[in-house]
């Protein structure tokens, strides 16, 4: 281990592409503000939102 956190930055661009390539659709079940991560933590426990939670930095 080099002690370094891990990088995400070449999976980030490879998702990237295969999304704009119409490959990859995620399936957004909710978006809130960061605010509200709360909110959407507890959505995604208690199975009330089918596909991703998306928070706006705001």
């Amino acid at each position: 281990e080099s002690g370094e956190p891990p990088s995400f930055g070449s999976d980030l661009g490879l998702l990237s592409a295969e999304i704009a390539a119409g490959r990859l659709e995620p399936q957004v079940g909710l978006e809130a503000s960061w605010r509200e991560a709360l909110d959407g933590l507890e959505a995604l426990r208690a199975r009330r939102v089918q596909g991703k939670v998306v928070l706006h930095v705001n």
